[in-house]
């Protein structure tokens, strides 16, 4: 219904979130028809990465998006999450897992894809969605893979020029459309 998911309520439920296997739950990201929905994330690799902030709410751009600060350690450095979509309070602990729920009709932005300084390109790649969308200026290129995934890549140096004088023009780079893209489901339970 074109409304945000809101993850702003997060319980650490295994280490920190920096770590591959560490978990969160992000309570009440979205309301539908009266049902709660929570979302597991689950941190699945990180390589050549350091977290230094796993969704720190001090140095956001939106209080409401899945925020990370990411470091290259070595070259070609990622770092995968899982996110589960589950039924209001219904995470269990043990099987860390909840019930599962899908979600129709939805649309997951990835912001502020850009080049962290020459020969550091982020990236992002997105999979099983019914289409996706860039701005008619976006400096990302994009190329699929073998795995059908869709790789999205700034094809800049050095964010471009950009040097943030102060936080307001940051953040007006941050959620820029053309260093975004938005991946469009019609359904989705689950995704990394």
């Amino acid at each position: 219904n074109g409304e945000q998911l809101k993850f702003d309520t997060m319980e650490l439920k295994v280490g920190d979130g920096k770590s591959a296997g560490n978990i969160a739950v992000f309570r009440n990201i979205k309301t539908i028809d009266g049902q709660v929905i929570d979302a597991i994330v689950t941190t699945v690799n990180t390589a050549g990465v350091t977290i230094n902030r796993y969704d720190d709410a001090t140095v956001s751009v939106d209080n409401n998006f899945f925020q990370l600060d990411l470091r290259t350690t070595a070259a070609n450095g990622s770092a995968q999450f899982k996110f589960d979509f589950i039924k209001g309070g219904t995470y269990d602990a043990v099987t860390k897992t909840g019930q599962a729920v899908i979600l129709q009709n939805v649309a997951l932005n990835s912001y502020d894809i850009d080049a962290a300084s020459s020969g550091q390109n982020q990236f992002q790649e997105f999979g099983g969605f019914a289409t996706y969308t860039v701005s008619s200026a976006t400096v990302l290129n994009q190329s699929t893979l073998a795995t059908n995934f869709v790789h999205f890549q700034d094809t800049g140096n050095a964010n471009d020029g950009f040097v943030a004088a102060d936080l307001v023009e940051a953040t007006k780079r941050a959620v820029s459309d053309n260093y975004r893209v938005m991946a469009l489901y019609d359904a989705i339970s689950s995704f990394e």
